[in-house]
């Protein structure tokens, strides 16, 4: 009795202590995978830990060894420890650890970047690049960056050999609901991907659908991109508007320069014509009095012409008076010959020497005739009084100091 009583106990006991432990360390629950074209991030929860726990992860691939990490964290990045994704299958086990007690595993769903396993399984794509649609020459031009360099570093192409490529289908649908589809290759040596297609008629809009395939990981299907408008466009404004604007400025920048030399010209020219007192208004005062100059009287005058009077016309009083003035200009010829001969007996030094000699020789000598100054019809270029002196001139009102003009005298 006593030995069934003591096996009852120690079952109790072992049973006791089993729970204790198992429940000590909770499992973690829901473990999920994500993954898209850049990484792949596990994720879980877990309840009724101390702060104290962690969690360790187990990624096992279908082929290959399996990588362990461990993690405070309720979600983990995985991509670095994939490392051939083509055509492996994985899985990641989960566990909760408090010091030495450890929880039980709890698996993920299996995934894989091979669209091609038929198994149930999270299948990971890849994404098309920003596809950019372009018209040219009636034709639809399709550009996007190459997937091959942008997911070079990420899980699905990680030691992707170089002579892969990427192979990848357009699709278009008419209005009518028919299909243009082309199959299409872009290669690692290409940094974009770029293809045309054509439309055999005009459309409102040109709608265009991406699908493809790297190796066994898929490129999801990506559109439709669309287009409005004319495929055979003029060129853009910018290779008009640019050159328009160049040749302006060209333009302007000539006329400035043109305009800045014609005023320098003008400038130049107009100090020319502007008198000196003009130019300097500083140096040269603007005002300037006037002052008062004689006038210019002629050294040598002009001599009234003779006039030629006939006796015919003369009554006898002005015959009598004229013959009067004649034998006037007699005397003064007279008085004139005895001055000379005053002058040639009483020598010449006398005269001289009171500054008279050269003025008389000047005055008989020179370019008159030999008896005087004469002219041809034997009057002296002086005017004399009635008693033979030289008549005062200083009162004369003619311009060649005579007070009458010569007269001559023609007898019957």
């Amino acid at each position: 009795m006593r030995t069934h009583m003591w096996g009852v106990f120690c079952v109790f006991t072992a049973l006791t202590l089993l729970s204790t432990i198992t429940q000590a360390v909770p499992p973690p629950f829901n473990v999920s995978v994500t993954c898209d074209s850049y990484g792949v991030v596990v994720e879980w929860m877990a309840s009724g830990l101390n702060d104290t726990a962690d969690f360790l992860l187990k990624l096992q691939p279908n082929y290959g060894e399996n990588t362990s990490v461990s993690t405070k964290h309720l979600r983990y990045n995985i991509s670095e420890l994939m490392l051939d994704t083509a055509y492996n299958r994985y899985v990641v086990r989960v566990a909760a650890r408090d010091g030495e007690q450890e929880s039980e595993f709890a698996e993920s769903q299996k995934f894989t970047y091979n669209y091609l396993d038929q198994l149930k399984m999270v299948v990971c794509d890849l994404e098309f690049p920003q596809v950019n649609l372009i018209p040219k020459d009636g034709k639809l031009i399709v550009k996007f960056p190459n997937p091959l360099h942008l997911y070079r570093d990420t899980p699905a192409l990680r030691n992707l050999p170089y002579n892969e490529q990427l192979d990848y289908h357009l699709t278009s649908e008419k209005d009518d609901g028919s299909q243009i589809k082309e199959r299409l290759l872009c290669f690692a040596e290409s940094d974009t991907c770029e293809s045309s297609l054509e439309f055999p008629e005009k459309l409102e809009e040109y709608c265009v659908t991406l699908l493809g395939r790297i190796r066994q990981t898929r490129v999801r299907k990506s559109g439709p991109h669309c287009y409005k408008g004319t495929l055979n466009p003029g060129p853009p404004i910018s290779t008009i508007l640019i050159p328009l604007l160049v040749g302006l400025a060209v333009f302007a920048t000539l006329a400035l320069i043109v305009v800045l030399l014609v005023e320098m010209i003008i400038k130049k020219q107009g100090k020319k014509i502007f008198p000196d007192i003009l130019k300097d208004k500083h140096s040269t005062p603007l005002i300037r009095l006037l002052k008062p100059s004689p006038e210019p009287v002629d050294e040598n005058p002009s001599i009234e012409p003779a006039v030629v009077v006939s006796l015919d016309v003369l009554s006898d009083t002005e015959e009598n008076t004229l013959l009067q003035e004649t034998s006037t200009c007699s005397n003064v010829n007279t008085n004139y010959t005895k001055s000379k001969n005053l002058y040639t007996s009483s020598g010449s030094s006398e005269l001289e020497g009171n500054g008279y000699g050269k003025d008389l020789n000047g005055f008989w000598d020179g370019d008159g005739d030999e008896d005087g100054d004469l002219d041809e019809d034997g009057y002296l270029d002086r005017d004399y009084d009635e008693d033979g002196d030289e008549a005062d001139q200083s009162g004369s009102t003619l311009s060649s100091g005579y007070d009458r003009p010569h007269i001559i005298v023609k007898t019957r």
